[in-house]
């Protein structure tokens, strides 16, 4: 919300006022930043604020900074101006609260809240709606040239050079604009708000996941409602086949960082205010929402496989908007008895499904069986992956001796992001390793940057047995490495072991982690 404010400096005639419009989610700290630009101060002496009227109730109140050298001792309980926001202390029109600044001359000024704003579109906030009469010179109380009679200048002019000097601040900036490019925000930040409220978690647990159908898509949506565990509280939802393998991963608690590697799924959740980044929180702000207690603001977070996890994009908010307001609809069921079952892996669920009727959909719930998973995994064996070795490459492949060595080889994600530019989101590269198999030793390592994913391993691995100087005499593999690289092991006289896992790469993978920790980007 918009709180306008009238301020007006006291013993002033004639009088010297501003009527302003700020956030209300502003801490005192900002304000005091505001109120010097807006009265030309230069911010040069100690200031306090004195809140006498709170909740449409007389208090005395003291907000300054904390141990502020130099400050009188106060009788009163103090606060620190930077942890206070303004929504916790002027809740009703007509509370105020008087600003001090310079305590040898004391210029006071008296802060009433007259109105309590929607924001505007467009409008650019903090905001001067009138500015009346020129502020008397910062050190000039008391001094024979004081002169209250300022230099005349009209209110309008006076109102837009303040406006002015304003847009100079622009940590505190923000122009309001709900809709950006067709996609409104604000009902989002609402609709999770209302989420909030319904406390959701108390009537599901993590494991009970539904299905919400994507009518635009036509993706499954595969949703949790987090926070029976009274941890971490929000809705994550997984999208579409890659979504479902990360959720059972999830639910087989596999390594977070792996899940968090090749997950595909949105996020919303509710935390604490340390917990989210700049952007997080200027978002926020940008709509005129702030909040106080534990595990309160809201964060949207966007996991795409390889991609570093950041906030959702427009289409992203659309599907996280559709998913709130369907699991609104199933907790509605639930309440009048509707049992959605613990998820055990299988291929049945509970869900929301869209009947498109006219220019609007009907939503109904009902049971929904997935395809097998053995059927989807036959389709994906049948595809043919090519071998991408060269004539000369062959020939020089088969001439390679016998080594008596064992070699694991792997690819992987290394989980420390990197990007191109300033402009792209971060990404986790691939990284392909060969390994001996008794010691650990590192044959060959590489990183695989983009292109056609099985070519590029095939390059590497071959690049690796070069690198060995001949055919090892076992090779252990995982079973999705070794479709990449099949046309290629064809070609060679080689036993080769499948595994499902290969301690010596997730030491290898450890070190690396290790050895880059702090590595990182803030959204």
């Amino acid at each position: 919300m918009i709180y306008q404010f009238k301020v007006s400096l006291k013993g002033m005639s004639p009088p010297v006022w501003r009527r302003l419009q700020v956030d209300d989610g502003m801490t005192f700290y900002e304000l005091h930043r505001v109120l010097q630009v807006v009265f030309d101060w230069e911010g040069c002496h100690l200031h306090s604020y004195y809140i006498r009227r709170r909740n449409a109730m007389r208090v005395n109140e003291v907000i300054e900074i904390e141990n502020e050298d130099g400050g009188f001792p106060s009788f009163h309980e103090m606060r620190e101006e930077r942890d206070e926001i303004l929504k916790d202390w002027f809740t009703h029109v007509k509370d105020r609260a008087d600003y001090t600044y310079d305590f040898r001359v004391n210029w006071e000024h008296e802060i009433v809240l007259e109105k309590i704003l929607m924001p505007e579109e467009g409008v650019r906030y903090p905001h001067c709606v009138k500015a009346v009469k020129l502020a008397p010179e910062e050190d000039s109380r008391g001094l024979e040239e004081e002169v209250l009679q300022h230099v005349e200048i009209e209110w309008r002019e006076l109102t837009n050079n303040v406006n002015e000097g304003l847009a100079d601040l622009t940590d505190l900036t923000l122009t309001f604009s709900s809709k950006r490019n067709g996609f409104d925000w604000q009902i989002l930040i609402d609709k999770a708000k209302a989420f909030k409220a319904l406390k959701p978690w108390k009537l599901l647990e993590d494991d009970q996941i539904f299905i919400v159908t994507d009518p635009v898509n036509k993706q499954f949506l595969y949703c949790s409602v987090l926070g029976a565990a009274e941890e971490e509280f929000g809705l994550a939802f997984y999208v579409g086949h890659e979504g479902l393998h990360a959720l059972q991963a999830t639910m087989a608690e596999e390594p977070t960082m792996d899940i968090v590697l090749k997950q595909r799924s949105l996020l919303l959740s509710f935390v604490d205010r340390d917990e989210l980044v700049q952007k997080d929180y200027e978002f926020l702000k940008q709509y005129g929402e702030s909040f106080r207690g534990r595990k309160q603001w809201i964060q949207f977070r966007s996991f795409v496989p390889g991609i570093y996890p950041w906030s959702i994009d427009e289409e992203e908010g659309r599907m996280m908007l559709l998913v709130i307001e369907q699991t609104k609809a199933m907790l509605e069921e639930v309440k009048i008895g509707l049992d959605i079952p613990s998820y055990m892996g299988g291929n049945e669920f509970l869900g929301r499904v869209a009947k498109e009727e006219d220019d609007h959909y009907l939503w109904q719930s009902c049971h929904i069986e997935l395809v097998p998973k053995e059927k989807v995994e036959e389709e994906n064996e049948n595809e043919i992956v090519k071998l991408h070795l060269s004539e000369i490459e062959l020939v020089s492949l088969k001439k390679m001796r016998d080594v008596d060595v064992s070699i694991v080889f792997d690819v992987f994600m290394v989980d420390i992001p990197v990007r191109d530019s300033k402009e792209q989101r971060p990404y986790f590269p691939i990284m392909a390793v060969a390994l001996e198999e008794q010691d650990g030793l590192v044959v060959h390592q590489e990183l695989v940057i983009g292109g056609d994913m099985d070519k590029k391993i095939q390059l590497v691995f071959f690049q690796s047995i070069k690198q060995l100087g001949g055919i090892p005499m076992l090779l252990s593999l995982k079973e999705e490495v070794v479709q990449a690289l099949a046309p290629f092991l064809a070609q060679l006289p080689v036993r080769v072991k499948i595994v499902t896992s290969l301690p010596q790469v997730e030491e290898f993978r450890a070190f690396m982690s290790e050895a880059n920790k702090g590595e990182g980007f803030d959204i």
